[in-house]
Protein backbone atom coordinates (compact mmCIF):
# COMPACT_ATOMS: atom_id res chain seq x y z
CA UNK A 1 0.00 0.00 0.00
CA UNK A 2 2.82 2.40 0.88
CA UNK A 3 4.59 1.68 -2.41
CA UNK A 4 1.39 2.48 -4.32
CA UNK A 5 0.93 5.73 -2.41
CA UNK A 6 4.53 6.70 -3.17
CA UNK A 7 4.02 5.88 -6.85
CA UNK A 8 0.91 8.07 -6.98
CA UNK A 9 2.73 10.90 -5.22
CA UNK A 10 5.69 10.60 -7.59
CA UNK A 11 3.34 10.58 -10.57
CA UNK A 12 1.61 13.74 -9.35
CA UNK A 13 4.84 15.63 -8.78
CA UNK A 14 6.33 14.54 -12.10
CA UNK A 15 3.19 14.78 -14.24
CA UNK A 16 1.44 17.55 -12.31
CA UNK A 17 2.90 20.46 -14.28
CA UNK A 18 2.00 18.76 -17.56
CA UNK A 19 -1.55 18.07 -16.39
CA UNK A 20 -1.92 21.66 -15.17
CA UNK A 21 -0.73 23.00 -18.51
CA UNK A 22 -3.23 20.77 -20.33
CA UNK A 23 -6.03 22.11 -18.12
CA UNK A 24 -4.90 25.70 -18.72
CA UNK A 25 -4.81 25.04 -22.45
CA UNK A 26 -8.29 23.57 -22.28
CA UNK A 27 -9.56 26.62 -20.38
CA UNK A 28 -8.01 28.90 -23.00
CA UNK A 29 -9.63 26.93 -25.82
CA UNK A 30 -13.01 27.15 -24.12
CA UNK A 31 -12.58 30.91 -23.71
CA UNK A 32 -11.61 31.32 -27.37
CA UNK A 33 -14.56 29.17 -28.48
CA UNK A 34 -17.03 31.17 -26.39
CA UNK A 35 -15.64 34.43 -27.79
CA UNK A 36 -16.00 33.10 -31.34
CA UNK A 37 -19.59 32.03 -30.65
CA UNK A 38 -20.39 35.42 -29.14
CA UNK A 39 -18.86 37.30 -32.08
CA UNK A 40 -20.62 35.03 -34.57
CA UNK A 41 -23.93 35.85 -32.90
CA UNK A 42 -23.15 39.59 -33.13
CA UNK A 43 -22.39 39.28 -36.85
CA UNK A 44 -25.66 37.42 -37.47
CA UNK A 45 -27.59 40.09 -35.55
CA UNK A 46 -25.89 42.90 -37.52
CA UNK A 47 -26.83 41.25 -40.82
CA UNK A 48 -30.55 41.25 -40.04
Amino acid sequence: MMAEAQAVRRSLTEDGPLINSVFKGSDNLNLIASNINENSFKVKEDMK
